[in-house]
């Protein structure tokens, strides 16, 4: 079986940026170890100026460099003509999208037997970002969505959120397959420096990170020697500006850090030194650091948005509390940090359903049938 997987695939793999980009990373690690699958990536690039080829563990990845100018605005049509091109080329038996606009729209425009996964609710999504360009391109996102659900044959859910979401708008046949972790994550040896708090995500609006602030600050009258590691690149600078006054008109310099983007093996480690992740988000589908932190055997605090409490089961994971309780999420903070007991206790049970549901083989598995039975039904 000849496999195209069209995704957001890291140039360096020890640098990976995004959910969506650790999920194509994931997913292949596993598929790549099943017999019979000839896998090939077509991953578009900004970093780069001129398509590269590069075969790597049994894959053969397929580079392509973006439009540099109007890109966000266009989104992305030279780039849709490269990948459905590039596709031809490979000439496989089944094309697997991770996302859209580019992706899922490239590869249900491409003529192959093709399915696509959903990792965000794109209207949703793109309400919340600030910025001329964002609410210029919200529009022309919101067309090429409906164009996918539209024209989509298969979608794989990667939460019951999606489905929620997106049910009553696509003829699709809609698959369950949560997204993958890498065995990397449920091998982290527990090295907590008590107190420390762990967010991940990019620095926008959407992530929510001044209610977290704010809940730090509270938190840190009763435990001064609270610590908040925020890892992850700065999407919005203005909102970065409005963080970074807040932190310095509340004296919380000593308290937070700002780590930007790392490597993954600095990604392990604060996962093995923090005692807790928090994510409280304005909209969320199924984030990754959640099944990552669980798979870590480590516990978890987020807003009940999105597909949230599909990942966390209140009480006995973690904690969901409601989006802008700040008194909720500052008693569920200094619950979790204070309690050795509830917080090593609620680390087991995630690390065990963790292990139930985010295996790379299981969803590699999971996947490979899938594949097989489209095969199989257009025949």
């Amino acid at each position: 079986m000849k496999l195209v997987m069209i995704g957001p695939y890291p140039l360096d793999e020890n640098k990976i940026g995004g959910g969506t980009q650790a999920v194509t990373v994931y997913l292949l690690n596993g598929l790549r170890q099943i017999d019979g699958l000839d896998i090939h990536v077509v991953s578009c690039r900004d970093e780069i100026e001129k398509e590269r080829t590069v075969n790597a563990d049994g894959m053969t990845i397929h580079y392509i460099p973006t439009v540099k100018r109007f890109g966000n605005i266009s989104l992305g049509v030279v780039e849709r003509y490269r990948i459905k091109k590039k596709i031809r080329e490979i000439d496989p038996d089944i094309v697997h999208a991770q996302n859209y606009p580019n992706n899922g729209y490239s590869a249900l425009q491409s003529g192959y037997p093709a399915v696509m996964t959903v990792h965000g609710i794109s209207f949703k999504e793109a309400n919340l970002k600030t910025g001329l360009i964002n609410w210029i391109r919200k529009y022309p996102v919101r067309y090429i969505e409906k164009a996918c659900l539209k024209k989509a044959f298969r979608i794989i859910c990667i939460s019951p959120y999606v489905k929620e979401m997106y049910g009553t708008s696509t003829q699709a046949r809609l698959y369950s397959i949560e997204n993958p972790i890498d065995d990397k994550y449920f091998e982290i040896k527990n090295r907590e420096v008590q107190g420390r708090i762990l967010f991940i995500g990019h620095i926008s609006e959407r992530k929510n990170i001044l209610d977290l602030l704010k809940t730090v600050n509270s938190v840190k009258r009763k435990m001064p020697g609270i610590k908040l590691n925020i890892v992850g690149a700065v999407d919005e600078p203005e909102y970065y500006d409005k963080l970074k006054t807040y932190i310095e008109e509340n004296d919380l310099e000593s308290n937070v850090d700002f780590l930007g983007r790392v490597s993954e093996e600095r990604i392990l480690e604060e996962y093995a030194k923090c005692s807790v992740l928090a994510l409280f988000s304005l909209e969320e589908t199924a984030p990754m650091v959640i099944a990552q932190v669980m798979a870590a055997g480590k516990p978890a605090i987020a807003t009940d948005v999105g597909g949230v409490a599909h990942l966390i089961n209140d009480g006995e994971t973690g904690f969901v509390v409601q989006c802008g309780d700040l008194q909720k999420m500052a008693e569920s903070i200094e619950q979790i940090l204070k309690d050795d007991n509830l917080r090593l206790k609620m680390g087991k049970q995630a690390k065990k359903e963790a292990v139930k549901r985010f295996k790379g083989e299981t969803v590699a598995r999971k996947t490979h049938e899938l594949y097989k039975e489209i095969l199989s039904d257009a025949s």
